[in-house]
């Protein structure tokens, strides 16, 4: 019997077995936590502690010291310790900045996009940078605002508590669609979509064709621009001798397969409306294949050593120009000679971690003057999605190098945005970003943001035993599995108007409770007995932190306060187990035992007028399970502290909260 779990961290699924029922095991892929779940009947320990097993070496005994040496594998209790601040009548008035938007009775339908024009998409050729020329931002790097979606929504209680019509509505006519046969989408503007082997006219509702033979569901899919063509792989990735089959979406049948190599991966695969684009990870060489004559053309290999992968590339629609990363520099290549056009300026110079008085800076303009990253090698080798505005006319990428950045280069390699911002979701794995036409905003995961203030205003709640699909149909609306359905791909018409003036009142002082243009204030009150002086510094630190990362001040006797109230007590005693290495889960027992450490933290926001919080929320943290240090009371205590202060660093509260019930508490989250 397997027992079929996940990692908390990076969401990769296991199939245990039952002896492992109610343990805790590290990730092989990210070292992680996994909880087993207990099989039925399954009455075995909750876990232990695990240490290195010695080794004779030259007759001595030395210790072993491999991966993952202290492992505290303790179970994780639900239950608060008994003398933290309980749950009390002092409820706040309303719910956090979370609701789930009802349906809307109208079933019109988006309007139907026309296909790309992509003979029309470059209006400018990509160059190389004059160093002569101005490097602040230009005047299209921040478009004019979209026009009125004019949304009549329902009426949905905001983050607030004020009955406020709902901030986004979706279409009650949706599309069939299985998690395990995948679902593949153009980019935007594109009429058409793949759910399993189905191609759907995304506007009528209408089936097309069913696609003919089989292909890979896990494996690389994609969609031409003008939804003509599909390309899908025969194999999951990181597979050698992969082909790659090409289908018209009219009629469901097999245009021309592209054979495998031996000595080949497929890293990358796209379509343009007329060709077909495969790269590896151990050549720099793309493989171009003609979709009207169905024949190969001649190989292009770039200069230096471009890296393919599917976070690191991009490809203009009409297949004119391919940017990736060559180790420390990011490089716009033209696919017909392979010769380089451009060369993007270095990323800024960004520290780890924000200091706590640094504010999230709007339209930050980079000028000659601005610090570059001396080595840029590590951001470029942490990109998490990179992508061409649908006009050719400006890159964008993603990294999470130092932390969460949001970069954007014009077409002469001009560095015109970088900055950090903050997503809803804890990890960025397999993120995918995506431009809206007019240029306005990206949608990157679940989350979608505004390029101006560059902040997150619509968030889909993030799931980590599901991954969701998410695609922007056009300047008003996206498709994809939303958190309460994700059986069916579902419309959502975004709220462009309210979004934006809920961001031009976030600026004024006195039109919200909560807002980056006015300060708040951080207090702790006792629970049960004082709190000790190390949580209390990371506690305060930590939410200031927090804070900093969506523009919010520190600031004492303010009309807004995030009261919080913290106590911790000790958890269950559990034994020690020696360990060989990571991937021992059983271990040996030793005579060993450790107690567990627990800690409660409820976070209250309370503001002048209201009699109850407007906001609040409860953090329950235990110690560690694994340790590279010795195991003792102190350390056991640290990792229980350290924990708690990851958990407030990802409290998920909103940065503005309206006191006019006509405007929209953001970042809008459905779930």
């Amino acid at each position: 019997m397997s027992l079929r779990c996940v990692c908390e961290d990076c969401g990769k699924r296991y199939n245990m077995p039952d002896r492992l029922s109610g343990r805790v095991v590290p990730c092989k892929r990210c070292g992680g936590d996994i909880h087993v779940s207990k099989s039925r009947g399954s009455s075995g320990s909750s876990g232990g502690l695990s240490i290195p097993m010695p080794a004779i070496v030259g007759g001595g005994i030395v210790v072993v010291a491999l991966i993952g040496t202290l492992c505290f594998m303790i179970g994780r209790g639900s239950t608060p310790p008994a003398n933290a601040v309980a749950d009390n009548e002092n409820n706040a008035v309303a719910p956090s900045n979370t609701y789930q938007p009802s349906r809307p009775v109208s079933t019109n339908t988006p309007p139907r996009p026309s296909a790309p024009n992509t003979n029309n998409t470059t209006k400018a050729e990509w160059s190389s940078p004059d160093s002569s020329s101005n490097t602040s931002t230009p005047n299209n790097a921040n478009p004019s605002a979209p026009a009125s979606t004019n949304a009549s929504p329902a009426t949905t209680p905001n983050s607030t508590g004020n009955n406020a019509p709902n901030s986004a509505s979706r279409n009650a006519n949706i599309l069939p669609y299985n998690e395990r046969e995948g679902v593949t989408f153009g980019p935007a503007g594109c009429p058409v979509l793949v759910s399993g082997k189905a191609v759907w006219d995304w506007h009528q509702k209408r089936q097309l064709a069913i696609l003919e033979g089989e292909f890979e569901a896990r494996g690389l899919t994609t969609l031409s621009p003008d939804g003509q063509y599909f390309a899908a792989c025969d194999k999951s990735p990181n597979q050698k001798d992969t082909t790659v089959t090409v289908w018209n979406t009219e009629t469901g049948k097999v245009l021309f397969t592209a054979p495998g190599d031996e000595e080949r991966f497929v890293d990358l695969m796209k379509l343009s409306n007329e060709r077909l684009y495969i790269g590896g990870r151990l050549q720099p060489t793309l493989y171009r294949w003609d979709l009207e004559t169905k024949e190969p053309l001649e190989n292009v290999t770039f200069p230096g050593r471009l890296r393919f992968n599917r976070d690191n590339n991009a490809l203009t629609l009409d297949g004119k120009y391919f940017a990736a990363v060559d180790s420390d520099k990011l490089l716009v290549v033209d696919t017909d000679t392979g010769k380089q056009v451009a060369q993007m300026a270095s990323p800024r110079l960004m520290e780890k971690e924000a200091p706590v008085d640094e504010f999230v800076v709007e339209n930050i303009e980079i000028t000659d003057s601005t610090p570059r990253d001396p080595r840029p090698v590590f951001v470029y080798a942490w990109l998490r999605s990179m992508s061409f505005s649908p006009d050719a006319q400006e890159l964008s990428a993603v990294s999470t190098h130092p932390r969460q950045r949001m970069m954007c280069w014009n077409n002469t390699g001009q560095l015109i945005m970088d900055q950090p911002f903050r997503t809803v979701q804890r990890t960025m794995v397999n993120s995918t970003l995506q431009w809206f036409p007019n240029r306005t905003a990206w949608l990157l995961a679940n989350d979608i943001v505004d390029r101006e203030s560059g902040k997150v205003v619509l968030s889909m709640q993030y799931r980590l035993s599901h991954q969701q699909k998410m695609q922007v149909l056009d300047d008003n609306h996206i498709i994809g599995t939303f958190p309460n359905n994700t059986e069916s791909l579902e419309f959502l018409k975004i709220p462009w108007q309210r979004i934006r003036e809920s961001l031009a009142q976030m600026k004024a002082d006195n039109s919200a409770y909560l807002s980056p243009a006015k300060p708040v204030s951080v207090e702790i009150v006792e629970g049960f007995k004082k709190t000790s002086a190390d949580a209390e510094k990371t506690i305060l630190t930590a939410f200031a932190q927090r804070l900093g990362r969506d523009g919010l001040r520190v600031e004492p006797n303010q009309p807004a306060v995030f009261r919080m109230r913290f106590a911790e007590q000790a958890g269950d005693t559990l034994p020690i187990y020696e360990r060989q290495n990571a991937f021992d889960f059983r271990g040996r027992k030793t005579d060993r035992t450790a107690t567990e450490a627990l800690g409660s933290l409820i976070v209250e926001l309370v503001v002048e007028g209201e009699s109850k919080p407007i906001w609040r929320d409860t953090l329950n943290v235990s110690s560690s399970r694994r340790f590279t240090e010795g195991i003792n009371s102190g350390t056991i205590r640290k990792s229980m502290l350290d924990s708690l202060s990851v958990n407030i660093h990802q409290l998920n509260f909103p940065y503005f909260i309206p006191k006019s019930k006509e405007l929209l508490a953001l970042p809008i989250v459905l779930q």
